[in-house]
């Protein structure tokens, strides 16, 4: 099922699992927040508005990723960066970044996806998607899986890659249970809910 809300000049659906969130002092002019928990994460998603000349350039995905590059944190590592047209034909661009704190417990995903609709402004959805509960599952089973199957390596070879560049190694990398296809074995972990917002709106608007 799905909400459909209006910002600005905009209207977009939006699944109706999230509950909108009262607005606090810092938030942009005009926008909304939605937020979700699961047994193992915690969703924030804000909606909003921004001029067309702040988007990412739809058409340069090699671009975002360089820019993603040169601002990543020791931290941090890029998951994805995609591009494409939502079903009623708007162009998009998404990217999916990890945050490893290593004073805290849970990996954070954070998404930044712009849909382009009019000229002189673009949709934004800004998600924060935070591992909660037990931590670190979806990585051990998947890589005890890999490993007897002798996909990993004795120095873990096999297991963390950049997924644009095998030679980029800064940061913290992009680990095998990260792939989409793990997604459906781990229905309630932030990643995979980050990938469903992002396969909603595309659906849907």
């Amino acid at each position: 099922m799905l909400m459909n809300i209006a910002i600005a000049n905009f209207t977009v659906n939006i699944p109706d699992d999230y509950i909108q969130m009262n607005p606090l002092p810092g938030d942009p002019v005009g926008s909304m927040s939605f937020s979700k928990q699961t047994n193992n994460s915690a969703c924030l998603a804000m909606y909003s508005a921004i001029p067309s000349d702040k988007a990412m350039p739809f058409n340069s995905r090699d671009q975002v990723i360089a820019g993603i590059r040169g601002s990543l944190a020791q931290d941090q590592g890029i998951i994805e960066v995609e591009t494409g047209i939502t079903n009623s034909g708007k162009k998009y661009i998404y990217s999916i970044v990890k945050t490893v704190n290593r004073g805290s417990i849970g990996v954070q995903y954070s998404l930044m996806m712009h849909i382009g609709y009019y000229a002189d402004h673009v949709f934004q959805v800004e998600g924060f998607f935070d591992e909660t509960g037990y931590t670190g599952g979806r990585d051990t089973a998947v890589f005890a899986i890999l490993q007897k199957d002798g996909k990993i390596g004795p120095n873990y070879e096999g297991w963390a890659e950049d997924p644009y560049d095998p030679e980029f190694k800064q940061g913290i990398l992009m680990n095998a249970s990260e792939r989409e296809d793990f997604d459906e074995a781990f229905p309630e972990h932030p990643l995979t809910q980050a990938r469903i917002l992002v396969k909603t709106i595309v659906a849907v608007n």
